[in-house]
């Protein structure tokens, strides 16, 4: 995690808490004691409509070679088409991104992930940035399955329903979960614990099997 940047500490009881809305007091939502509940209801009760609203969306958005979230210099495929991360998160108060390209030298995306969220410290009132990503871990590199590049690579999910060993599959979540929380990714929008049943879905891939009873034994040593 990137140290506080751009808010004051406050220090209760010799633990030390973010400013995050600047307002010279601790806050439930800053404060690391209380309930998730309650924190939550604490922030929502500040948090105005437009930054409301930009929690209900998870656009894509690609990363720049230079670490920099304001700018697309270096970033290819159809993130290069939309605007930067950090204009869509001081434009729209948008807090949720779907990463696509990312550039070969993970420092570079570690140091971006770092940025973004410094970024999101300046804001009013300082809520972070999640990045989710597609499978990245695959050596396909489909519309639904990134390239790998410098991230560990194995087959896709119906190739470990093929294997059948559950210890397998619990290796590779957990490669992927230590590789993923490297660079500043924390939600996996993959695999699709469905039933591979319609070849015409897009996303088969991301299944294990149409087998409900080998997709479920499969499953658990994944979410493990």
């Amino acid at each position: 995690m990137t140290e506080q940047k751009s808010k004051a500490v406050i220090e209760v009881d010799g633990l030390k808490f973010r400013d995050l809305n600047a307002n010279g007091a601790l806050d439930p939502y800053e404060d690391a004691r209380v309930s998730t509940e309650d924190r939550i209801t604490d922030l929502i009760g500040q948090m105005s409509v437009a930054e409301k609203v930009g929690m209900m969306w998870i656009p894509g958005t690609g990363v720049s070679g230079t670490g920099d979230p304001m700018s697309t210099k270096e970033v290819e495929g159809p993130a290069a088409r939309m605007p930067s991360i950090g204009a869509t998160m001081t434009g729209k108060e948008i807090r949720h991104f779907n990463v696509w390209s990312l550039p070969t030298d993970l420092t570079v995306v570690a140091n971006w992930y770092n940025n973004v969220q410094l970024l999101a410290e300046e804001s009013r009132l300082g809520i972070p940035v999640t990045i989710a990503s597609d499978p990245r871990h695959h050596f396909s590199n489909s519309i639904f399955s990134m390239a790998a590049t410098n991230f560990s690579q194995f087959c896709e999910m119906p190739g470990f329903a093929a294997i059948g060993d559950e210890n397998l599959v619990r290796e590779f979540a957990e490669v992927v979960r230590k590789e993923y929380l490297a660079v500043g990714i924390r939600e996996s929008l993959h695999p699709q614990i469905d039933l591979a049943t319609e070849p015409r879905w897009a996303r088969i891939s991301g299944n294990f099997s149409e087998d409900a009873e080998l997709t479920a034994r499969l499953v658990k040593p994944y979410i493990e």
